[in-house]
């Protein structure tokens, strides 16, 4: 955009400008959220939160920071007892008042739990209800509550590549930790390369 073009812009549309811009940076911070908890990345999800951020999630209520550490049921750490969790977030509602804002967010988790030695496929419905804050110049999330809606507990079917005799060593395989090949091939296109493995 050039100069011309900024001085061209009415009150009204630089403010509409500003509104979609903070909502982009916000919705950028949520998605990047769903990926840390995905992947198992602590640091990723470290940087979504304002220092001194809460968190009240799944029975857990306290520090964020303490949530993505910790060794509980739910948690960004890879353990054993939660080998896959796959995130979709929708319908993000952003409610702006200068550098806070209320954001409902939609977010449905499929996740693969494991109970006394039996695993455990639970998809749960429900909405983060954020506040964010920008602080110097940066939206993150200074308090998250996740609401739950509906969830129900299932027994693993097969996979379908076990079913139609895929074999999984040529198959891209996801990962919840950094062994997933997504960081490779980020890696190689930040290095620029074409993002190819």
């Amino acid at each position: 955009m050039t100069s011309t073009d900024e001085a061209a812009l009415s009150p009204r549309e630089t403010t509409m400008l500003r509104t979609l811009l903070a909502e982009h940076e916000i919705t950028a911070v949520i998605y990047r959220l769903a990926r840390a908890s995905d992947r198992g990345d602590v640091e990723l999800a470290a940087s979504c939160y304002h220092a001194g951020a809460t968190e009240d999630h799944g029975g857990f209520v306290g520090p964020a920071e303490e949530f993505r550490t910790r060794q509980g049921q739910i948690q960004f750490a890879e353990t054993p007892a939660i080998p896959l969790m796959w995130h979709s977030v929708t319908n993000i509602r952003v409610e702006l008042d200068g550098d806070r804002a209320f954001v409902e967010s939609l977010v449905l988790v499929w996740q693969r739990l494991v109970k006394d030695g039996v695993e455990f496929d639970i998809p749960v419905a429900g909405r983060y209800l954020d506040t964010f804050a920008r602080l110097h110049g940066e939206w993150r999330i200074a308090a998250r509550t996740l609401v739950f809606d509906a969830s129900r507990v299932e027994l693993p079917t097969p996979s379908y590549w076990d079913v139609f005799d895929k074999p999984r060593e040529t198959l891209r395989l996801g990962s919840r930790s950094d062994r997933d090949i997504s960081y490779d091939l980020l890696r190689t296109f930040r290095a620029g390369g074409a993002g190819e493995q």
